[in-house]
């Protein structure tokens, strides 16, 4: 049997402030939601049951419909006749009246909460994201955090505090104000590593945390003069970031280590990355790129490009869409080059060798019916249609579309030879078929999650 959660040991606080500020909308699944609101109400409309429990629930439940971006007032009005005291229900009306911009009456609620912020110790946080002074906004974090150790806001909301000491904007460690003196940026960098190493406690799997702090490092080391300089720290935090760095996305990491090792000297960066194979292959895949644009080199990239067909292993993390680390890309960038050299024989040896890696590979089963459309277009291109023809079949026996052709285009080029050999029933056949397709587009990158910042207020409750 599933196990469902409990509404009174779920904390809606916690999971709130993480689908605002780190993109996460769907904090509940939409079944265990039902559950939750089915639960809050049945507390809710028990009159046996105590009113500070009741006025808990219906906190609770303007929470949860918060997190599906409604708003409903008349639950915390409910709640405050059953305990009028209560330190989180006046938080959320204080809440409620910032968001509909009556920032006197938001105040009014906020002190009232203040009086109990031990048992509600949240309510500071909404007293720091009132005021403007940085010593002021970092007294409460830094109180919240002493209230509450294990929980991330207080030292994510510190390190936001920081980075504006830092920073032309909030989100990212990346971009300082060169102008500035980057002595008296010295105590908010060692405050940032400070709060980055709790919150890596708190969660050793947010591979931002680590990403951050070893951009700190490096900036360490400029104020020590020592910005060519690599360090133990960096890597660690560098090798962890890609470890946990999102799946799909994970050819963006090379480009967050690129930029933020730009100063470092080259063979510092030789001296610890080649021990990544993620690196290593990034380094083959952009040097057989120059050889390759140079043209007088083509031998040299093809080498390159073999390696990285060679080491098809990264223990640090599966590449499924990093380009640079997939086989499919090295062989076909060979193929083009030897098309470029005008040896169309040996790029057809090199969709052959693709054919039969993909095929063997359960990874990169999917990039298979792509190969042999490239490969058919060249036995085309050498008036070798018998064995076109067959490459296209193939594909259609497939049945399934790869990652760049879809199965139309197969049809497409098989209706090219047909009408070539002047085979026009079977160009008709084949015209039948396509035209009765339905199938998914090739494959694309899902795009990130964008929260729009807008509620709904409702009253139905």
């Amino acid at each position: 049997m599933k196990n469902t959660m409990d509404i009174f040991e779920i904390n809606l606080d916690e999971k709130l402030y993480n689908s605002v500020y780190n993109h996460n909308r769907r904090i509940i699944p939409d079944d265990e939601f039902e559950n939750l609101i089915n639960q809050a109400d049945a507390i809710i409309n028990n009159e046996n049951e105590s009113p500070k429990k009741r006025a808990l629930i219906l906190v609770k439940k303007y929470q949860l419909l918060e997190s599906k971006r409604k708003l409903a007032p008349k639950l915390l009005v409910k709640a405050l006749e059953l305990y009028p005291e209560m330190p989180m229900a006046l938080t959320k009306m204080g809440r409620f009246y910032k968001y509909t911009e009556k920032t006197e009456k938001a105040h009014e609620y906020f002190n009232k909460a203040m009086k109990k912020l031990q048992i509600y110790p949240y309510i500071l946080l909404e007293k720091a994201w009132l005021k403007d002074d940085y010593n002021k906004k970092n007294a409460y974090f830094a109180k919240f955090i002493k209230l509450k150790p294990d929980s991330i806001i207080g030292y994510e909301e510190r390190c936001r505090l920081n980075e504006k000491k830092l920073l032309n904007y909030d989100w990212s460690i990346g971009k300082i104000l060169i102008k500035q003196d980057i002595k008296k940026l010295k105590p908010y960098i060692y405050r940032l590593i400070r709060d980055l190493t709790y919150l890596i406690q708190i969660n050793q799997n947010n591979y931002l945390y680590y990403k951050d702090r070893a951009e700190l490092f490096i900036w360490k080391n400029k104020i020590k003069n020592m910005a060519k300089k690599m360090n133990k720290h960096i890597y660690a935090d560098i090798k962890k970031m890609i470890i946990l760095y999102p799946e799909k996305f994970l050819r963006h990491s090379i480009n967050d280590i690129s930029n933020m090792l730009n100063d470092v000297s080259y063979t510092e960066k030789e001296k610890y990355f080649t021990k990544l194979t993620i690196w290593k292959m990034y380094c083959y895949s952009k040097r057989a790129e120059i050889y390759h644009y140079n043209k007088e080199e083509y031998s040299k990239a093809l080498d390159d490009y073999k390696m990285i067909i060679n080491q098809d292993t990264l223990p640090e993390q599966k590449p499924y869409n990093w380009r640079e680390s997939i086989p499919y890309y090295a062989f076909r960038s060979r193929a083009e080059i030897f098309i470029e050299m005008n040896d169309i024989n040996n790029a057809i040896i090199e969709y052959t060798e693709m054919i039969s890696y993909c095929k063997g590979n359960e990874r990169y089963r999917s990039y298979t019916p792509d190969a042999y459309i490239k490969r058919a277009k060249l036995y085309q291109r050498n008036n070798e249609l018998d064995k076109a023809l067959n490459d296209y079949s193939t594909v259609i026996d497939y049945g399934e579309s790869g990652i760049q052709y879809n199965l139309k285009h197969a049809y497409e080029k098989r209706i090219e030879i047909y009408k070539t050999t002047g085979d026009i029933d079977k160009a008709f056949s084949d015209y039948n078929k396509m035209s009765e397709l339905k199938e998914k587009p090739p494959f694309e990158l899902d795009a990130f999650d964008v929260i729009i910042d807008k509620y709904e207020i409702i009253d139905d409750v």
